[in-house]
C-alpha cells in the first residue's frame, strides 16, 4: 500500500485507518477473504440480493451462490444495463437525496467520475481518462449497481415504515 499511496497520490492509508477501506492481507487480490466479507454482511444485513459484474467473477460467483446460498445477479457494464440506474443514481445526486455521511473514498470516487452518453441517451458513468490508473469509480459503479435491484423490486420500501437507520 504504501507504494501505492505515493504512486497515485490517494491517501489509501488514511482510509484504512480511519475505517473507510478494508484491506485484504498480502499484495494481492485475497478473493476467500472477500468472500468471507460478503457472508459477514450477507448475515448483518439480510441481503436478498447481490448485483455483480460478471467479467472475471465466475469463481467467487460460484462459490458464493453454489457454496454458500447466496443470489447473486449479473450487471453488465454496458450501456442498457446502468443506463436506467445511472440516471436516477444522477437524479439522486443532483436533488440532494444521497448522502454520503462524508465518506472520503466516495467522495473522492465521485470526482474520478464522468457520465458518458450514446447516441440514444443511454448514460453510464466512466473514467474520465482512462490511461490514468490511479482513478477509482468502483464505488461508484456499485452504488448503480444497487439502485439497479432496488429499482427492479416493486413494493414500498422498510424506510417509508420505519425511517433511516445509520450504523
Amino acid at each position: 500500500m504504501p507504494e501505492r499511496v505515493r504512486r497515485d497520490m490517494v491517501p489509501y492509508d488514511a482510509w484504512v485507518k480511519q475505517g473507510f477501506l478494508k484491506l485484504t492481507p498480502g499484495n494481492v487480490i485475497d478473493y476467500s477473504f472477500i468472500r468471507q466479507r460478503i457472508k459477514e454482511l450477507h448475515e448483518l444485513y439480510q441481503l436478498e440480493e447481490i448485483g455483480h459484474d460478471p467479467w472475471n467473477a465466475t469463481q467467487i460467483v460460484t462459490q458464493l451462490t453454489e457454496e454458500d446460498g447466496l443470489t447473486l445477479v449479473p450487471i453488465r457494464q454496458g450501456w442498457a444495463s446502468l443506463s436506467a440506474p445511472s440516471k436516477a443514481f444522477e437524479k439522486a445526486v443532483l436533488s440532494k437525496k444521497l448522502r454520503h455521511n462524508g465518506n472520503p473514498v466516495l467522495k473522492w470516487m465521485m470526482d474520478c467520475c464522468s457520465i458518458r452518453s450514446d447516441p440514444t441517451g443511454n448514460i453510464k458513468p466512466v473514467k474520465p481518462d482512462r490511461a490514468k490508473t490511479s482513478k477509482r469509480i468502483d464505488g461508484i459503479v456499485s452504488s448503480i449497481m444497487a439502485i439497479d435491484r432496488l429499482t427492479r423490486h416493486e413494493g414500498s420500501s422498510v424506510y417509508e415504515t420505519r425511517g433511516i437507520r445509520t450504523v
